[in-house]
Protein backbone atom coordinates (compact mmCIF):
# COMPACT_ATOMS: atom_id res chain seq x y z
CA UNK A 1 0.00 0.00 0.00
CA UNK A 2 3.30 2.34 0.47
CA UNK A 3 3.52 2.15 -3.50
CA UNK A 4 -0.19 4.05 -3.59
CA UNK A 5 0.87 6.85 -1.29
CA UNK A 6 3.76 8.32 -2.98
CA UNK A 7 1.70 9.95 -5.61
CA UNK A 8 -0.19 11.36 -3.34
CA UNK A 9 2.35 12.81 -1.46
CA UNK A 10 3.80 14.31 -4.57
CA UNK A 11 0.40 15.76 -5.54
CA UNK A 12 -0.07 17.76 -2.29
CA UNK A 13 1.35 21.11 -1.78
CA UNK A 14 1.42 20.71 2.24
CA UNK A 15 3.50 18.42 4.29
CA UNK A 16 2.44 14.92 4.46
CA UNK A 17 2.25 12.80 7.93
CA UNK A 18 1.75 9.12 7.48
CA UNK A 19 0.05 7.39 10.19
CA UNK A 20 1.30 4.08 12.01
CA UNK A 21 3.31 0.97 11.21
CA UNK A 22 6.49 2.14 12.66
CA UNK A 23 8.23 0.18 15.27
CA UNK A 24 11.68 0.88 15.87
CA UNK A 25 13.59 3.93 14.61
CA UNK A 26 14.41 2.35 10.93
CA UNK A 27 10.80 1.92 10.38
CA UNK A 28 10.53 5.61 10.43
CA UNK A 29 13.17 6.60 8.07
CA UNK A 30 12.04 3.39 5.99
CA UNK A 31 8.29 5.50 5.53
CA UNK A 32 9.95 8.48 5.01
CA UNK A 33 11.79 6.96 2.09
CA UNK A 34 9.54 5.04 0.46
CA UNK A 35 6.26 7.51 0.89
CA UNK A 36 8.04 10.79 0.57
CA UNK A 37 5.95 12.04 3.56
CA UNK A 38 7.40 14.96 5.88
CA UNK A 39 6.74 12.48 8.85
CA UNK A 40 5.83 8.94 10.25
CA UNK A 41 3.47 8.92 13.38
CA UNK A 42 3.61 6.15 15.66
CA UNK A 43 0.78 4.77 18.17
CA UNK A 44 0.98 1.19 19.07
CA UNK A 45 5.03 0.99 18.88
CA UNK A 46 5.22 4.26 21.28
CA UNK A 47 2.82 2.15 23.41
CA UNK A 48 4.61 -1.00 23.64
CA UNK A 49 8.45 0.67 23.53
CA UNK A 50 8.61 3.84 23.74
CA UNK A 51 12.48 3.88 23.15
CA UNK A 52 11.93 3.09 19.17
CA UNK A 53 12.86 6.86 18.77
CA UNK A 54 16.13 6.00 19.93
CA UNK A 55 18.18 5.79 16.78
CA UNK A 56 20.71 3.58 18.50
CA UNK A 57 18.25 0.86 18.42
CA UNK A 58 15.54 -0.09 20.90
CA UNK A 59 16.03 -0.24 24.74
CA UNK A 60 14.92 -3.67 26.49
CA UNK A 61 11.49 -3.04 27.53
CA UNK A 62 11.96 -4.00 31.25
CA UNK A 63 14.32 -0.88 31.49
CA UNK A 64 11.36 1.37 29.62
CA UNK A 65 8.56 0.09 32.32
CA UNK A 66 11.03 0.24 35.10
CA UNK A 67 12.53 3.95 33.80
CA UNK A 68 8.33 5.19 33.25
CA UNK A 69 7.61 3.51 36.69
CA UNK A 70 10.47 5.19 38.26
CA UNK A 71 9.15 8.82 36.14
CA UNK A 72 5.11 7.77 36.58
CA UNK A 73 5.93 8.10 40.29
CA UNK A 74 8.17 10.65 40.57
CA UNK A 75 4.98 12.95 38.74
CA UNK A 76 2.32 11.40 40.80
CA UNK A 77 1.28 9.57 37.17
CA UNK A 78 -2.56 8.30 38.27
CA UNK A 79 -2.25 4.49 38.80
CA UNK A 80 -4.13 3.32 36.49
CA UNK A 81 -2.56 5.63 33.56
CA UNK A 82 0.46 3.92 34.94
CA UNK A 83 -0.78 0.51 35.16
CA UNK A 84 -2.31 0.68 31.42
CA UNK A 85 0.82 1.63 30.17
CA UNK A 86 3.03 -1.26 31.77
CA UNK A 87 0.21 -3.83 30.89
CA UNK A 88 0.82 -2.54 27.44
CA UNK A 89 4.28 -2.81 27.07
CA UNK A 90 4.02 -6.08 28.78
CA UNK A 91 1.08 -7.77 27.20
CA UNK A 92 2.71 -7.65 23.90
CA UNK A 93 5.84 -9.51 24.98
CA UNK A 94 4.35 -11.30 27.43
CA UNK A 95 0.71 -11.75 27.60
CA UNK A 96 0.44 -15.12 29.49
CA UNK A 97 3.64 -15.20 32.05
CA UNK A 98 3.01 -14.95 35.48
CA UNK A 99 4.85 -11.08 35.87
CA UNK A 100 2.24 -10.22 33.37
CA UNK A 101 -0.46 -11.60 35.93
CA UNK A 102 1.22 -9.89 38.63
CA UNK A 103 0.89 -6.53 36.65
CA UNK A 104 -2.82 -6.73 36.10
CA UNK A 105 -3.78 -7.69 39.80
CA UNK A 106 -1.48 -4.86 40.96
CA UNK A 107 -3.13 -2.19 43.44
CA UNK A 108 -0.16 -0.02 43.55
CA UNK A 109 2.80 1.29 42.10
CA UNK A 110 4.67 -1.42 44.27
CA UNK A 111 3.02 -3.93 42.65
CA UNK A 112 3.93 -3.12 39.23
CA UNK A 113 7.60 -3.23 40.06
CA UNK A 114 7.08 -6.96 41.64
CA UNK A 115 5.26 -7.65 38.47
CA UNK A 116 8.71 -6.79 36.57
CA UNK A 117 11.24 -8.60 39.22
CA UNK A 118 8.98 -11.18 37.89
CA UNK A 119 9.53 -10.83 34.25
CA UNK A 120 12.84 -10.94 34.65
CA UNK A 121 13.37 -14.73 33.55
CA UNK A 122 11.60 -13.33 30.10
CA UNK A 123 13.85 -13.09 27.36
CA UNK A 124 11.95 -10.71 25.16
CA UNK A 125 11.47 -8.34 27.92
CA UNK A 126 15.27 -8.48 29.04
CA UNK A 127 16.84 -8.38 25.29
CA UNK A 128 15.71 -5.83 22.33
CA UNK A 129 16.81 -8.31 19.89
CA UNK A 130 14.08 -10.73 21.54
CA UNK A 131 11.29 -8.08 21.23
CA UNK A 132 7.95 -8.70 19.58
CA UNK A 133 5.92 -6.63 17.58
CA UNK A 134 2.21 -7.03 18.39
CA UNK A 135 0.99 -7.11 14.45
CA UNK A 136 1.35 -9.08 11.90
CA UNK A 137 2.06 -7.60 8.33
CA UNK A 138 0.38 -9.11 5.40
CA UNK A 139 2.58 -8.77 1.90
CA UNK A 140 0.38 -7.49 -0.69
CA UNK A 141 2.60 -9.18 -3.25
CA UNK A 142 2.98 -12.83 -1.75
CA UNK A 143 0.01 -13.12 -0.63
CA UNK A 144 -2.88 -11.04 -1.98
CA UNK A 145 -5.63 -13.57 -0.73
CA UNK A 146 -5.25 -12.33 2.67
CA UNK A 147 -5.77 -8.61 2.20
CA UNK A 148 -9.14 -7.99 4.07
CA UNK A 149 -12.08 -5.88 2.35
CA UNK A 150 -11.46 -2.98 4.01
CA UNK A 151 -7.59 -2.60 2.30
CA UNK A 152 -8.92 -3.13 -0.45
CA UNK A 153 -11.13 -0.51 -0.38
CA UNK A 154 -8.67 2.06 1.35
CA UNK A 155 -6.79 1.63 -1.55
CA UNK A 156 -9.67 2.37 -4.11
CA UNK A 157 -10.12 4.83 -1.86
CA UNK A 158 -6.65 6.25 -2.49
CA UNK A 159 -6.83 5.92 -6.11
CA UNK A 160 -10.07 7.47 -6.48
CA UNK A 161 -8.24 10.42 -4.43
CA UNK A 162 -5.64 10.38 -6.35
CA UNK A 163 -7.64 10.81 -9.55
CA UNK A 164 -9.90 13.44 -7.94
CA UNK A 165 -7.14 15.37 -7.47
CA UNK A 166 -5.43 15.29 -10.89
CA UNK A 167 -8.97 16.44 -12.26
CA UNK A 168 -8.79 19.38 -9.83
CA UNK A 169 -5.58 20.51 -11.13
CA UNK A 170 -6.27 20.19 -15.01
CA UNK A 171 -9.34 22.24 -13.93
CA UNK A 172 -7.35 25.16 -12.07
CA UNK A 173 -4.75 25.02 -15.18
CA UNK A 174 -7.67 25.69 -17.73
CA UNK A 175 -9.06 28.04 -15.37
CA UNK A 176 -5.74 29.55 -14.92
CA UNK A 177 -5.26 29.79 -18.81
CA UNK A 178 -8.93 31.22 -19.23
CA UNK A 179 -7.67 34.05 -16.83
CA UNK A 180 -4.43 34.92 -18.51
CA UNK A 181 -6.73 34.67 -21.77
CA UNK A 182 -9.21 37.66 -20.09
CA UNK A 183 -6.93 39.60 -18.49
CA UNK A 184 -4.62 39.87 -21.77
CA UNK A 185 -8.26 40.65 -23.60
CA UNK A 186 -9.31 43.34 -20.69
CA UNK A 187 -5.13 44.94 -20.83
CA UNK A 188 -5.73 45.02 -25.13
CA UNK A 189 -9.29 46.35 -25.21
CA UNK A 190 -8.18 49.36 -22.78
CA UNK A 191 -5.51 50.33 -24.88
Amino acid sequence: MIDKIRPLVSAMSIPVVHNGDAFNHQDFERIRSETGCASVMAARGALWNCSLFRKDGLLPVYDVCKDYLRIADRYRNPFNNTKYMILQMLQVQIPKSAGYRVALSAKETSGLFDALEACKSEPSIMDPKEYKIGVTFVDRKEDADNISKNRRKHIRSLEQGLQRLKEMTKKKKIKNRRNKICGSRKSSSQQ
